[in-house]
């Protein structure tokens, strides 16, 4: 069952900043890279369950 997304983004957006949504995947937008999205997906051979459970992490530089 595919849902809208839409309303998950607005909530997502007031609490934890801009969110974007990418390859069916949310993203803080401050901390997207689709260079560093497409490593990921290389390495652990297109497993978005494992992409999507690292991308909870918040990187600081």
């Amino acid at each position: 069952m595919k849902a809208d997304i839409t309303p998950l983004l607005a909530v997502g957006s007031f609490f934890y900043g801009k969110l974007i949504e990418h390859d069916g995947c949310i993203f803080l937008k401050d901390n997207f890279s689709l260079e560093r999205y497409n490593g990921w997906k290389t390495f652990l051979k297109n497993n978005k369950k494992i992409i999507k459970s690292n991308r909870k992490s918040y990187e600081c530089v």
